[in-house]
């Protein structure tokens, strides 16, 4: 309806924080897609996607470990990363 928040409060904490997250890591997102999940599209033009009820702590906590330690100066390459699973990470380089 017109005039309707599009998401809620709650949502809207959620996104901010991923956000500020993203900041910290020197991560600049051009463009969210919300469905029934999350896709951040950074300006390097590779995305990063996770479930709306995933903890956001967790995700970052995972997702820095993961640029450090795996794919550390090769994200240039990269294409994606899929954090929608508990405990396991997919990711592509090309």
């Amino acid at each position: 309806t017109i005039g309707d928040s599009v998401l809620s409060d709650t949502e809207i904490v959620y996104f901010k924080k991923a956000l500020a997250k993203f900041k910290t890591l020197e991560i600049t997102i051009k463009e969210i897609t919300i469905k029934r999940d999350v896709r951040f599209l950074t300006k390097e033009n590779w995305y990063l996607l996770f479930s709306k009820d995933t903890d956001i702590d967790k995700i970052f906590f995972d997702f820095g470990q993961l640029l450090s330690q795996k794919i550390k100066d090769n994200r240039a390459k990269l294409e994606y990363i899929d954090m929608r699973f508990p405990d396991k990470v997919f990711y592509k380089l090309h």
